[in-house]
């Protein structure tokens, strides 16, 4: 991509030079005009220098899905470019530039197209588990999207960045805060119940 106008979407920072940065854009040039026009989303993260990339992740799944099962190739997400830099030792900024979907909560979706978008996300994290051997660990409302194509709706499944493979010689890896890609589960306090414990008798 040789340029993109952009707006602010979404920020997330924890730790000084970790977090994400995600905007929504629109590319102005690119080589062979293949994706002028294209509305995209740009993300850069902070990652660990020894992690396997998200983009590398997601190719791997497509790659397989061409072979083996090419429908799995409507849920997957689509990148157009991505590149690292390395800055600071054993952190690296990656920044991915890739295909702009929409969210599974809007509000235009009908209860039909709803329903299919979220049969095929959880037919493609299954197929991710048994047959790419890949483990999404981050199934959260942001990461589940959709595409239309065709007239058709398409439930994607987002958001690789956390993903771990199940391959043979990688046991399981349990989260850890020294980890740049650590996520604390339910630390906003306003998630938190304030209302007093009632019992009652049954």
């Amino acid at each position: 991509m040789d340029s993109a106008s952009g707006r602010d979407s979404f920020a997330q920072t924890r730790e000084p030079g970790r977090g994400t940065v995600i905007i929504k854009a629109t590319v102005l040039a690119s080589p062979g005009d293949d994706h002028n026009g294209t509305d995209v989303v740009v993300k850069w993260v902070w990652s660990s220098e020894t992690r396997t990339t998200e983009v590398d992740f997601v190719w791997r799944a497509r790659t397989l899905a061409e072979m083996e099962n090419p429908d799995m190739l409507d849920h997957l997400p689509n990148f157009f470019h991505s590149e690292e830099i390395g800055v600071s030792g054993a952190l690296v900024l990656r920044l991915v530039v890739q295909e702009s979907l929409k969210p599974l909560d809007d509000s235009t979706l009908t209860a039909a197209e709803l329903a299919k978008a979220f049969k095929d996300i959880f037919e493609c994290y299954r197929w991710l588990v048994e047959v790419a051997k890949i483990l999404h660990r981050d199934i959260s409302i942001p990461n589940l999207m959709y595409r239309r194509k065709n007239d058709q709706i398409y439930g994607v499944l987002n958001d690789f960045d956390l993903v771990h493979s199940m391959g043979e010689g990688n046991p399981p890896m349990a989260p850890s805060a020294r980890s740049p890609t650590w996520l604390l589960t339910c630390s906003s306090s306003n998630l938190w119940c304030t209302c007093p414990a009632t019992t009652s008798n049954r």
